[in-house]
C-alpha cells in the first residue's frame, strides 16, 4: 500500500470503512470516538486525506484491530475472524497493543524473562511496537518512527531476537539517512549488518550494505561506499546485483566522473535486462533511467536528459513510484531551466516541491526549492528567487544534508551574483564549494568555482578571477562537464577582455559559443555572443561586433517569447547583463551616426528603462568608460 498515492490512500480508506462496519460503528460514531470531525473521517475513507499515525492508533483502539490492518494491502488481508460485538469491544479498548505500548513507555523492560507467560507478553509488545513503527514510517513521522525503533532494540535483545534487532537498527539508519544525518546513520547500519550476518540473513545483510553505501556516499567516504556496493554487486541474486552495479555508477556520477558513470550504467542495464519478472525489470529500469538523467545533467547534456526525465515521470506516474515521481519532476525542471524554458521549469519545480512536502521527503523538498530559486533567477524574478533560496538555505542547515546545503547555497549565491551583491554571492558560493569538496563532489565543486570566478571579476578581483576560471576550465574538461567548461571559457574571455587581450578574448568567446550551441543552452549562448561582440568592438571590428550583437539579440528574442505567449510579466531584462546587449549595441550605432537604427533597436526591446537610456545617451558625449570591458557581456 503506497500511501503517497491517491490509490494507496483510498485503499487505506476502505480498510477504515471495513473496520468501522466490523465494529458496528457508523463513520460518524467512529469520528466522535477518535476525536475528529465527520468531514475528516469522510476524507480518510475517500482517500482525499492521509490518516496520520496518531489517528490510526485511535482507529485501531476503537475497532479492536491491530495497526497492521490499516497499512496492509487489501489483497494481503488475512482471513477475518468473526467481528466482536460492540459491547465486547468497549471492554477491550484499554487492553491489547495500546496497553502494552503504554506500559513500555513508563520504564525499561525487566532484565529477565521469568516465565513463558512473560515471554508471550514481551512478544506481543514487540509485535505492537513493530506495527507502530511501520505506521509512523508510512505517515511519515520519522521522529516518532526513530523513537519507537529505539524501544524495539532492548526488547528484541531481551528476547534474543537478532533479526528483530537488526531490522530496527536498519530502520533507524535509513530514517537518519533520510533526515540527512549521514554520519549518525552509518553506526546503526554497521550494527545492523553485523546482526543480519549473525542471524544468517544474507539477503537482508546485502540490503543493509546498500543503505550503508548510500550513507557513506553522502558523507564523502567514497572508498567505503564503493566497498559496500561492490559486495552487493557480486551477489548471485539478480535484485541485489543490479542495485549494486547501478549504485557504483551513481557513485561515479556523485564524484563527477561522468564517463566512468556511463560505463557502470551500461553494465547495470545488461544485468537488469537479464531479469525474469517484467514488473521487477520495469522498476529497475526506472532507476537506471533516473541515473542516466543525472549523468547527462552533470555533463550539461540537457537535450538528452529531458526526454529520459519525461519518460521516467510517465513511468513513475503509471506505477505509483513516489520516489521517482518527485525525482523526475525535479530533473525536468532543471533541464527546462538550462534550455531556457523558465516558466515551464518553474511550474514543474513548484509541483515537485509540493509533492515532496506532501509525502514528507524533506531533502527533495529542499532540492526542489533550491532549483526553483535558480529558475526564478534565470527568469529575472529576483525578489522571489532570493526569498526562495533563503528558505532553502535555512531548511538545508536544519537538515544537515550536504547535497541540500550545496544546492541551497549555490542558488542563493547565484541570485546575489545576478543582483551584483558581490560579498554575499562570494560567501554562499564558497560555502557551496566547500561543502562539495568535503564529500568529493567534484562536478558540483567546479561549477561553484566558475561562479566564484565570475563574482571575483565583478568585484574587481581580476587576477583571482582569471586564475580560478582557468583552473575550473581544466577540471571541467577532465570530468567531461561540457556546460561548466563553456561557462569557465566565458569568464576567461571576459578576463582577457578586461586586460585588453582582445585576441584571447575572441578565441575563448568563440569556443564558448560553439559548445553552448551544441548543447542547446540559449542563455549561455547569448552571453558568449555578447562577449564576442564586445571583444570585436574593442578590437575595432565593428562589422563582426554588429553581427554578434544581433546573434545575442536573436537568443534574447527567443527567450522572451515564452513571456509573450503567457500572461506572465516579462522580467528577462531585469538582468542587467541582458539589458547591456541593447545598450552597448545602441552606443555603437550612435557613434556610427545610425541613430535611427538605435531607435528601432530600443523599440524592439520594448523596455522603458532602455528608452530612457537611449535619450540620455543621445545627449552625452562619448565616454571611454562605455567601451566594452569587464563582466557586462556575461
Amino acid at each position: 500500500m503506497d500511501l503517497s498515492t491517491r490509490d494507496g490512500r483510498k485503499e487505506q480508506g476502505q480498510r477504515i470503512q471495513q473496520a468501522a462496519e466490523a465494529a458496528g460503528l457508523s463513520l460518524e460514531a467512529l469520528a466522535r470516538t477518535i476525536g475528529c470531525s465527520r468531514a475528516l473521517i469522510y476524507q480518510y475513507v475517500s482517500g482525499a486525506t492521509l490518516a496520520q499515525p496518531d489517528k490510526v492508533q485511535r482507529l485501531a483502539a476503537a475497532t479492536g484491530l491491530p495497526l497492521g490492518h490499516f497499512y496492509q494491502a487489501l489483497d494481503q488481508q488475512p482471513e477475518a475472524a468473526a467481528a466482536p460485538a460492540a459491547a465486547e469491544l468497549a471492554g477491550q479498548r484499554a487492553t491489547g497493543a495500546a496497553r502494552d505500548i503504554a506500559a513500555l513507555s513508563v520504564g525499561p523492560v525487566a532484565p529477565a524473562i521469568p516465565s513463558t507467560i512473560d515471554e508471550q507478553r514481551l512478544r506481543t509488545s514487540l509485535s505492537s511496537l513493530q506495527e507502530l513503527a511501520h505506521a509512523y514510517q508510512c505517515g511519515p513521522d520519522l521522529a516518532n518512527h526513530l523513537a519507537v525503533c529505539q524501544r524495539i532494540i532492548p526488547l528484541a535483545r531481551e528476547l534474543s531476537d537478532t533479526t528483530a534487532e537488526a531490522e530496527a537498527l536498519l530502520s533507524i539508519g535509513s530514517a537518519q539517512l533520510t533526515l540527512g544525518e549521514h554520519a549518525a546513520a552509518a553506526l546503526p547500519l554497521r550494527e545492523a549488518l553485523t546482526a543480519f550476518e549473525r542471524a544468517g540473513k544474507p539477503d537482508r545483510a546485502l540490503a543493509c550494505r546498500q543503505t550503508l553505501g548510500a550513507a557513506l556516499t553522502a558523507g564523502g567516504d567514497v572508498a567505503g561506499a564503493r566497498a559496500q556496493f561492490v559486495a552487493v554487486a557480486q551477489s548471485a541474486d539478480w535484485s541485489n546485483r543490479w542495485k549494486g552495479v547501478l549504485s557504483l555508477g551513481a557513485l561515479e556520477e556523485w564524484r563527477g566522473s561522468y564517463r566512468e558513470a556511463l560505463g557502470s550504467l551500461d553494465e547495470a542495464e545488461a544485468v537488469i535486462q537479464a531479469g525474469a519478472e517484467p514488473q521487477a525489470v520495469q522498476t529497475a529500469t526506472a532507476y537506471l533511467i533516473a541515473n542516466r538523467v543525472n549523468v547527462f545533467l552533470g555533463c550539461g547534456d540537457y537535450k538528452s536528459a529531458l526526454p529520459l526525465a519525461k519518460q521516467a515521470f510517465a513511468d513513475a506516474e503509471a506505477s505509483g513510484n513516489a520516489d521517482q515521481y518527485i525525482e523526475s519532476q525535479l530533473n525536468i525542471g532543471v533541464c527546462l531551466t538550462a534550455l531556457g524554458e523558465w516558466l515551464e521549469a518553474i511550474e514543474w519545480l513548484r509541483r515537485a516541491e509540493q509533492v515532496a512536502r506532501l509525502v514528507g521527503d524533506a531533502q527533495r523538498e529542499i532540492a526542489a526549492r533550491s532549483c526553483l530559486a535558480e529558475a526564478l533567477t534565470e527568469a529575472g524574478r529576483y525578489p522571489e528567487a532570493k526569498e526562495c533560496a533563503r528558505e532553502a538555505v535555512t531548511a538545508a542547515l536544519s537538515s544537515n544534508a550536504t547535497r541540500c546545503l550545496i544546492l541551497a547555497h549555490r542558488a542563493l549565491g547565484t541570485v546575489y551574483l545576478r543582483t551584483e551583491t558581490v560579498d554575499e554571492a562570494l560567501y554562499h558560493l564558497r560555502q557551496a564549494a566547500d561543502q562539495a569538496a568535503s564529500v568529493q563532489m567534484a562536478g558540483a565543486k567546479v561549477l561553484c568555482e566558475v561562479r566564484i570566478a565570475e563574482a571575483e571579476l565583478l568585484g574587481g578581483g581580476l587576477g583571482t578571477a582569471a586564475a580560478l576560471a582557468s583552473q575550473a576550465r581544466e577540471s571541467a574538461a577532465q570530468l567531461g562537464a561540457e556546460q561548466t567548461e563553456a561557462e569557465a571559457l566565458l569568464v576567461t574571455a571576459q578576463c582577457r577582455l578586461a586586460t585588453g587581450d582582445h585576441g584571447a578574448a575572441l578565441e575563448a568567446a568563440q569556443s564558448a559559443v560553439r559548445t553552448a550551441a551544441v548543447l542547446g543552452l540559449p542563455e549561455l549562448e547569448r552571453g558568449a555572443h555578447h562577449t564576442w561582440a564586445r571583444a570585436a568592438a574593442a578590437a575595432g571590428d565593428e562589422a563582426t561586433a554588429a553581427k554578434q550583437w544581433n546573434a545575442a539579440l536573436a537568443r534574447l528574442d527567443a527567450l522572451r517569447k515564452q513571456f509573450a505567449d503567457s500572461a506572465e510579466a516579462d522580467t528577462t531584462l531585469e538582468d542587467d547583463r541582458r539589458a547591456a546587449v541593447y545598450k552597448e549595441y545602441a552606443r555603437m550605432l550612435l557613434r556610427l551616426g545610425r541613430a535611427d537604427e538605435a531607435e528601432q533597436l530600443m523599440a524592439r526591446a520594448d523596455w522603458p528603462p532602455l528608452q530612457e537610456f537611449l535619450r540620455a545617451a543621445k545627449s552625452e558625449p562619448e565616454d571611454p568608460a562605455h567601451l566594452p570591458s569587464g563582466l557586462a557581456g556575461r
